[in-house]
């Protein structure tokens, strides 16, 4: 009854918007794609191979996976490496909202990455998305990507503004996915530069 009463109060707030006018770009419709019903983030990273290996790369960005995805950064982080020259992570960490000195707005959020390296080119995967906002009320409340954050659950009905509950999920949660994409394209980068001085 007490978590029914949260999810009530936070679609209470909801009904207050915000415009998204410079944000579409990163942030608007079609930004957290739905495939087979579920939220899926895929990116993918292409590289010169005629600068740098597909092994180096593998190996560069799993160093980086192995120091990004441990304590005290994230709550928990599971990595494992498949014979497909993959790299899997299962992880949960907090997403802030806002932070003062009396307050921190944040959630949890659990999710399951990919990385796969081919010949030219890395793909990188975000699913499994799932959340769990003010653990410390009574619990707090659980719900899924696809509950929350989807082009229909984020915007009003008119699709002209983003909702701020549910749209600060998903703002976050597509910051999180494109610093995942920005370290393996600067990793990349660097990789492909050093071959370049050589």
């Amino acid at each position: 009854m007490k978590k029914a009463g949260i999810l009530l109060l936070l679609s209470l707030f909801s009904v207050i918007t915000f415009s998204q006018t410079g944000d579409d770009a990163f942030y608007g419709f079609g930004k957290v794609p739905v495939r087979d019903g579920m939220v899926v983030f895929s990116r993918e990273i292409p590289f010169d191979a005629s600068k740098v290996t597909s092994e180096n790369i593998y190996n560069t960005t799993l160093q980086w996976i192995k120091g990004r995805f441990v304590k005290p950064i994230v709550l928990s982080g599971r990595i494992k490496e498949t014979p497909d020259r993959g790299i899997a992570v299962n992880a949960e960490e907090y997403l802030i909202f806002r932070k003062t000195a009396l307050l921190t707005d944040r959630t949890r959020i659990n999710y399951n990455m990919t990385v796969k390296v081919s010949e030219h080119s890395c793909i990188l995967t975000v699913t499994d998305i799932n959340y769990w906002y003010e653990e410390e009320r009574d619990g707090g409340v659980h719900f899924t990507a696809e509950d929350w954050i989807t082009d229909s659950e984020a915007f009003n009905r008119k699709g002209t503004k983003m909702m701020k509950t549910t749209g600060k999920f998903r703002v976050k949660t597509i910051d999180l996915v494109n610093s995942f994409e920005k370290e393996i394209r600067d990793i990349i980068s660097m990789l492909e530069s050093s071959a370049e001085s050589e």
